[in-house]
């Protein structure tokens, strides 16, 4: 199953900006801006046990990400996010979650974008831990996403920062059907510590909040 949906990465640059500045002109407000913060989705992050016969992946979820926001939709940026990044989680707690294939930020607009910054909450009690920690509370998770130049930890992401290579996450114009050149393919991973919640059933522990940029980003030296 696809596991991206519309998503509203919509939120005009202009708007972003604080009162006090000047208003930009109606021909620059509906241009996108290679400078400001444009558009945000959000992935739920999921976890279950894992059972021998029991097979996992991503699933959609029709009511994440937001496609209604006060803001308007498809204005300047679309892009498409994970609707749900599904982890199932073995004995020992090492967290396996769909495939980088199945797992993508995609570009729905006609120009170039690419992933600027996320931010992670945590969801129902639980705590994200850095995965190099050697003492944990209960039901702690570390997790990772990204593609595999510039894999991101969760816990770094608590508040809103920025990637470590924005030209890893760089995604051409839409291109229809099955072409790769118009998204981001992430890598996912993680472990929990310490559950003492039933995840016998799916339990949602985290959200990703993801933000773009249009343009392409170049490495820095």
């Amino acid at each position: 199953m696809k596991l991206t949906k519309k998503v509203a990465g919509t939120l005009m640059a202009g708007l972003m900006l604080t009162s006090a500045l000047a208003p930009v002109s109606s021909a620059l407000a509906v241009e996108p801006s290679a400078d400001g913060q444009t558009g945000t989705g959000v992935t739920n992050v999921t976890i279950q046990l894992k059972y021998a016969d029991q097979e996992f992946g991503g699933t959609e979820d029709p009511t994440n990400p937001d496609t209604t926001p006060a803001d308007g939709f498809g204005d300047n940026i679309a892009f498409t996010v994970p609707a749900a990044i599904n982890f199932v989680a073995a004995a020992d707690g090492t967290l396996t979650g769909p495939s980088a294939e199945a797992c993508y930020i995609e570009n729905e607009s006609a120009f170039t974008i690419h992933a600027s910054a996320f931010r992670t909450e945590t969801q129902n009690g639980w705590t994200i831990t850095d995965k190099d920690a050697t003492e944990w509370g209960n039901n702690s998770i570390d997790f990772q996403w990204g593609p595999a130049a510039d894999k991101l930890d969760a816990y770094d992401y608590t508040t809103k920062a920025d990637v470590h290579d924005a030209s890893q996450w760089n995604m051409g114009v839409k291109v229809d059907g099955a072409a790769v050149t118009d998204r981001v393919q992430m890598n996912t991973s993680g472990k929990i510590h310490n559950a003492t919640q039933n995840i016998t059933e799916k339990t949602s522990v985290a959200k990703i909040h993801t933000y773009v940029k249009a343009g392409t980003a170049v490495a820095q030296p």
